[in-house]
């Protein structure tokens, strides 16, 4: 018999959100009194998820302060912390970059013998924390149908300008092939362990669609849309106080 494959979540979760401008790594600003972080893993609570990993710095020391604080909260989730089925745990080996902490989870977990090479692997950032359950389920769907690396994006739907460095317009580009690249981004353990393989600068990997472009894989798209947004700028927090509250549901 083939041997299940598995999806296991990563959300990297180690870096400091400079562009953000808090006083603390932006996946621990609360909206709704919970820190971002833990509304994301929430998000991929769902029991198409076998597995979640939280990467965080290894100097992180909000976490652990944070597990006890919201232990109520992490306790009412499918994933629980080291569950026989259903669990998360965090791991101290995040990186540099995204890329450096997503490649340093993915060999920790292959050395540990906790993921197989036939698993698929969802890395999903750490303040996408409005991630609606339908599109999550659907690039899981699609993943698992053709067997084949996806990503959630959002088709742009405004006219898109090229401009030059003084801010003249240069062009205007056909949105018909525009998509704004969002996360999870879903595939095979053993193709990202091979992508990372062949690259040879991994500080120019920006997501891990970016990597498989490298190597002359393109990634497919499954269709999302803005309410997966990504919390960049204090003004980001004001629309995912709403998409949080009971108003979406």
């Amino acid at each position: 018999m083939k041997n299940k494959q598995r999806n296991i979540a990563l959300i990297p979760a180690a870096g400091v959100g400079a562009r953000f401008g808090a006083s603390s790594p932006k996946q621990y600003t609360c909206i709704h009194q919970v820190p971002i972080l833990l509304h994301t893993l929430q998000r991929l609570s769902i029991p198409e998820i076998d597995a979640i990993y939280i990467v965080l710095s290894p100097t992180d020391e909000i976490f652990t302060e944070i597990k006890i604080e919201y232990r109520d909260f992490l306790s009412s989730l499918l994933h629980q912390e080291n569950a026989d089925t259903h669990s998360w745990q965090f791991l101290k080996v995040g990186g540099d970059s995204r890329a450096h902490t997503v490649l340093n989870a993915l060999t920790y977990l292959k050395n540990q013998n906790l993921i197989k090479e036939q698993d698929w692997v969802l890395v999903h950032d750490a303040v996408r924390c409005c991630l609606p359950y339908e599109c999550l389920c659907q690039l899981i769907k699609i993943v698992h149908a053709k067997q084949e690396g996806a990503i959630l994006a959002q088709k742009v739907m405004d006219t898109v300008k090229k401009v030059d460095k003084s801010k003249h317009i240069q062009e205007t580009l056909n949105r018909d092939y525009l998509w704004l690249a969002q996360t999870p981004q879903m595939f095979l353990t053993k193709d990202l362990m091979h992508a990372y393989e062949q690259v040879s600068e991994i500080n120019v990997i920006t997501d891990e669609a970016s990597l498989f472009e490298t190597i002359g894989r393109p990634a497919l798209v499954v269709s999302s849309d803005n309410r997966n947004l990504k919390i960049t700028t204090p003004q980001d927090i004001h629309y995912a106080e709403y998409l949080l509250s009971d108003k979406d549901e």
